[in-house]
């Protein structure tokens, strides 16, 4: 499928399809050493206050020695996540990470306070994210992963003021994090990994205009020429326009 959006070969509505991206990119990642390909990926991951939660696992964590698994949308009792991560690393309690993973769209589902349990998305998904990691000995971790530029931080507040105000939490704080689609180009196109998968993915997602902001083009130069003549103060210019290319996406 990589090699298909790649070269184009999808239409636009397939490339817009969130679960193509993520089996994709997960699908590829978990054939690469974690330390060089999910472990930067994930440490980018923050709350809205700015805290890494994961960012451990770029500097504890020793090449060939963590153990990483991957459940690809798992059927939980409320919710489907997207991938299910566990991690254990070195001596650390391990890690269940959930991907709740957004392309062109948002949460599916929104809070309802006529609802006894939570009905926002996720919140679902802490919920039993939550019980699965309580259940495993493992400290849980909900990801967010979107195509935002920024934090989406309107969205994931209102997923924890759910759980808060129905009480579902237990003894734990929810721990959501977002991440951004756009890491994928940042940490792995034109990067010296020595992994063509993790450079396919990188290009994959310049593909999918999955970046940050990366300046303003040059422009080229003006060339102009000027005269002055006779006695009066009277200038003549010769310009060149400067041609330009723009396109317009809805």
């Amino acid at each position: 499928m990589i090699e298909a959006l790649l070269r184009g070969k999808l239409l636009r509505e397939q490339e817009n399809m969130e679960d193509v991206l993520t089996s994709s990119v997960f699908g590829m990642l978990q054939y690469v050493a974690p330390e060089l390909g999910l472990f930067p990926f994930l440490a980018q991951a923050k709350t809205i206050a700015g805290d890494c939660p994961l960012g451990f696992l770029t500097t504890v964590c020793d090449p060939g020695q963590a153990r990483v698994e991957y459940d690809f949308w798992p059927q939980w009792p409320q919710s489907e996540p997207d991938v299910a991560i566990r991690i254990q690393c070195d001596v650390r309690s391990p890690h269940l990470v959930g991907i709740e993973a957004k392309f062109r769209s948002g949460k599916s589902s929104e809070a309802d306070e006529f609802e006894e349990r939570p009905n926002d998305q996720l919140a679902r998904e802490w919920v039993d994210l939550d019980g699965r990691a309580d259940r495993r000995g493992a400290q849980p971790v909900l990801v967010y992963l979107t195509a935002d530029v920024s934090c989406p931080k309107p969205e994931i507040e209102a997923s924890l003021e759910e759980i808060r105000r129905k009480s579902v939490c237990g003894a734990r704080e929810p721990l959501i994090c977002w991440l951004s689609w756009r890491q994928l180009t940042r940490l792995f196109e034109g990067r010296d990994t020595g992994s063509q998968i993790l450079a396919a993915v990188g290009r994959m997602a310049r593909r999918m205009e999955l970046v940050f902001f990366e300046g303003i083009s040059a422009v080229t130069p003006v060339r102009a020429g000027w005269s002055f003549q006779g006695a009066m103060p009277i200038w003549r210019f010769e310009m060149a326009p400067i041609s330009c290319q723009w396109r317009f996406k809805p």
